[in-house]
């Protein structure tokens, strides 16, 4: 793989980071309530990640579908572990992250021209497919474990956009 490949599949690895962070601070500076929800819901994505990591072990211990393949290495945002390896594998985060602010965006904003939705979702969706080819393709996931935190995050996406809708819009 050529140098700049490599760094087009790092920078997706960190496109939940820079939307949760990046939207927070845009949606706190300009108090545009859809961003702020978004990058809020990025956050709890990420925590409830590490909660279901943690029970998916507890129920069924080091099985294979639970733990990260055997060839996997620097697999948090930055590609540096902040203080150990996590093996734990299940769900991926970063594909329930991804999947979550693509589904809450795509059912969030809505144009008057039909073309421009369609370019819209379909931007977003390519932004998700890509997160979670980049984690399948360094290793760091099993598709079945990016399936898993996509089918979460779309989950989220949908239940958050009806909060959104119905009580902070």
């Amino acid at each position: 793989m050529s140098v700049s490949a490599q760094y087009i599949v790092k920078w997706l690895g960190l496109m939940p980071l820079i939307l949760s962070s990046g939207g927070i601070i845009y949606g706190l500076t300009t108090l545009n309530p859809l961003i702020t929800t978004a990058a809020v819901g990025i956050v709890y994505c990420d925590v409830l990640t590490q909660i279901l990591k943690r029970t998916s072990y507890n129920i069924f211990g080091n099985k294979k579908f639970v733990m990260r393949p055997k060839e996997a290495q620097n697999c948090s945002y930055l590609g540096v572990e902040p203080y150990h390896f996590n093996p734990l594998g299940m769900p991926s985060g970063h594909a329930l992250s991804i999947s979550f602010f693509a589904t809450f965006m795509i059912l969030s904003i809505k144009y008057k021209n039909a073309l421009h939705n369609s370019i819209k979702n379909i931007l977003f969706i390519l932004l998700a497919v890509a997160g979670m080819w980049q984690r399948v393709y360094v290793k760091c996931h099993t598709t079945f474990q990016v399936i898993c935190g996509s089918i979460i995050g779309i989950t989220l996406g949908v239940v958050t956009n009806r909060i959104y809708k119905n009580h902070i819009c």
